[in-house]
C-alpha cells in the first residue's frame, strides 16, 4: 500500500513515498529530483491529467486546496491589538509615571517615542 504525503517547509517541498517493501520504506525524495514519468506514477495520473470522474473523486476525498481567507481588522481591533507588546505597555505606563510625578516634558517625550 502507498501513501502519500506533501510536506512545506518554506521554499523546500517534498512529495514522501513510503511503501511497504518487505518492512523496508522508500526513501524521501524530492519532486524535483525525481523523473516525471515516475512521479505522474506516484501521482496516479497520466501527462494528459485526471479525468472528470477522478478529480471529483480527489475532490471529494481532499476537499478543495484553498486558502484560508485573510481576517479583516477594523480601527478598534487594530488599535486594542497594538497594546498586546509588553514594550508598549511599559512606555505608556512610564508616560503616566512621569506625568503623575509633576514632569510633563518627559511624559510627552515617552509619548511621541510609541
Amino acid at each position: 500500500m502507498k501513501t502519500y504525503r506533501v510536506t512545506n517547509t518554506g521554499w523546500e517541498s517534498k512529495y514522501s513515498m513510503s511503501a511497504s517493501l518487505g518492512g523496508m520504506n522508500k526513501s524521501t525524495a524530492t519532486f524535483w529530483s525525481i523523473a516525471a514519468t515516475e512521479m505522474l506514477q506516484q501521482l496516479q495520473t497520466t501527462a494528459q491529467g485526471l479525468t472528470t470522474d477522478e478529480a471529483r473523486a480527489r475532490l471529494t476525498r481532499y476537499r478543495a486546496n484553498l486558502l484560508k481567507p485573510k481576517m479583516k481588522s477594523d480601527a478598534p481591533t487594530l488599535l486594542v491589538s497594538q497594546f498586546k507588546s509588553p514594550i508598549i505597555l511599559i512606555l505608556f505606563i512610564a508616560t503616566g509615571v512621569s506625568f503623575f510625578l509633576g514632569d510633563p516634558v518627559d511624559a510627552f517625550i515617552i509619548h511621541i517615542e510609541w
